[in-house]
């Protein structure tokens, strides 16, 4: 399917996520029912982690492997449970925040547009 002119964004309903509860109620429920969240707040990694990938920089179980001469470091080797990072790997440099929807269309026909030879 392709993208067309005409393409509408639906009604979106800010209220969904203030009045959001745990989904297991219905709407004439009238009980008081409370959803507990904890949020973990993790600090930043060294810079030297920027290109870090966790999947495929773990070096650990790289070193493990019984062979690589058919490409096994290339392969996922996702860290054990336990042994995550405990921080935020940092952006790449020159990392730009992607344009959210439908912004983000209008941006890329302009850029395109711009380019067009004439």
């Amino acid at each position: 399917s392709t993208m067309t002119e005409d393409f509408e964004v639906g009604e979106y309903d800010p209220t969904v996520v203030e009045n959001w509860g745990n989904g297991t109620g219905s709407e004439n429920d009238e009980s008081e029912s409370r959803v507990s969240v904890r949020v973990h707040k993790f600090p930043l990694c060294l810079d030297s982690w920027r290109e870090y990938i966790p999947c495929m920089d773990n070096e650990e179980a790289i070193r493990q492997l019984k062979s690589t001469e058919r490409g096994e470091r290339f392969e996922r080797h996702c860290p054990e449970k336990g042994k995550e990072l405990s921080c935020l790997v940092p952006a790449p440099k020159n990392y730009k925040i992607p344009i959210p929807w439908p912004r983000s269309r209008d941006v890329i026909r302009e850029y395109f547009q711009s380019r067009e030879i004439e």
